[in-house]
C-alpha cells in the first residue's frame, strides 16, 4: 500500500505511527524510496532542491508530479533522520543513515564532477544539525576526501576542497584531536596555495584555535609550516594575525 500513498497520506501515516508507537514500515519505506545508492539520485536530489531554496517559490515547482514529489520528500526525510535526536534512537533510521552516508561518501569519489559536487553538498546537509554519531562519520571521510585532493593537484578540484573545507567547520566540535591536528595541516596547506583566498582559509583555521584549550601545544607539529604561509602572503593583515596564531596560539 505504502508505494501507492501520496506525500500528504504518508505525512498522516507518519502521525498515527507516532501514536502507536510503530515507526518500522513508514521508516522502511521512505529508506527505500529516499535511498542514495545512485549517482543519479543524489544529482536529482540537488538539482530539486536548489530551485525550492529560491524565495516565494512554490513547493511543487521543482516536480513533474505527486511521485515526484514524494521522491524528493523521501529524500528529504533522509536528511532529516540524521537531525533528529529521537529518532536516531531507532536502530532501523540509524542503518538508513550510514547507509546513505556510505553511498555519498562513495560518490564523492567518483570521477564525474557533477556527482561529487552534488554528493559534497548533501554530505554538508546531512552534517548541519546531525546528531553526534553523523558529525563524526562524516568528519572522518571529508578530511581522508580533502587530504586526498590536496594531493592530486587543487587546480582542478578547487570548488570540491572548499566545499569540504565548509563541511568541517559544521563538524568542528565533533572532531577528536587528533583529526583537528590533520584538519590544521590541511588548512595550512590551503593558506600555501595561491588558489585559495588566504583571508577565507585563515578564518577558518582560527576557529580550531578557538575550539581547543591549548592550541600551541595541540597544532606543534603545524606551527612551523604556519609561519612560512605567514611569510608567503603579501597581505599584510592576514600575515599579521598568522603570525600572532604561530606564536601565541
Amino acid at each position: 500500500m505504502l508505494p501507492y500513498l501520496s506525500v500528504t497520506d504518508l505525512l498522516s501515516w507518519r502521525q498515527l505511527s507516532r501514536q502507536t508507537r510503530n515507526l518500522e514500515a513508514l521508516i522502511e519505506h521512505v529508506a527505500e524510496i529516499g535511498s542514495m545508492d545512485r549517482p543519479t539520485s543524489v544529482v536529482d536530489f540537488v538539482e530539486k532542491s536548489l530551485p525550492r531554496m529560491a524565495k516565494d517559490a512554490p513547493c511543487t515547482a521543482a516536480f513533474r508530479d505527486d511521485a515526484e514529489q514524494k521522491l524528493h520528500e523521501c529524500r528529504n526525510w533522509c536528511v532529516a533522520f540524521a537531525q533528529s535526536k529521537t529518532l536516531c534512537a531507532e536502530s532501523r533510521v540509524r542503518r538508513t543513515v550510514d547507509k546513505n552516508l556510505q553511498s555519498l561518501f562513495g560518490h564523492c569519489w567518483s570521477a564525474d564532477a557533477s556527482v561529487v559536487a552534488s554528493a559534497q553538498l548533501v554530505v554538508l546537509n546531512y552534517a548541519n544539525n546531525a546528531v553526534p554519531f553523523v558529525q563524526q562519520r562524516v568528519a572522518g571521510a571529508m578530511l581522508d576526501l580533502m587530504d586526498c585532493l590536496l594531493q592530486s593537484g587543487t587546480g582542478i578540484h578547487l570548488q570540491h576542497i572548499w566545499t569540504c573545507t565548509q563541511t568541517l567547520v559544521i563538524v568542528l566540535r565533533s572532531l577528536t584531536v587528533r583529526e583537528r591536528q590533520k584538519c590544521v595541516a590541511l588548512f595550512v596547506k590551503l593558506l600555501l596555495d595561491p588558489s585559495f583566498p588566504k583571508r577565507k582559509v585563515l578564518e577558518k583555521l582560527k576557529m580550531l584555535w578557538i575550539v581547543d584549550d591549548n592550541p600551541r601545544r595541540t597544532y606543534a607539529d603545524s606551527l612551523q609550516q604556519l609561519q612560512i604561509a605567514a611569510k608567503s602572503t603579501n597581505e599584510a593583515d592576514v600575515q599579521c594575525e598568522l603570525y600572532e596564531l604561530a606564536r601565541f596560539g
